[in-house]
């Protein structure tokens, strides 16, 4: 079962760079709906932003702009 307030409130931490709170409201959400194909791909995307933030952060690009943590 589609739940869009749930997609809308974790597609908005991720657009805000809460990666991690994002995360974790994705994976409460498939605890809730764990056959839901998009509760499945909200935490995938989730843990990709995570996964990109936590590898950026520790490089010099982390202090620019450009980085890729803030546009995954």
């Amino acid at each position: 079962m589609f739940n869009r307030d749930k997609w809308e409130e974790i597609t908005s931490h991720l657009e805000k760079g809460e990666y991690e709170i994002a995360l974790k409201k994705a994976e409460k959400n498939l605890e809730n709906f764990p056959n839901d194909l998009i509760a499945f791909l909200l935490l995938l995307q989730a843990q990709h932003r995570v996964g990109v933030f936590k590898a950026c952060e520790k490089t010099y690009l982390a202090s620019q702009k450009n980085c890729l943590c803030t546009t995954a």
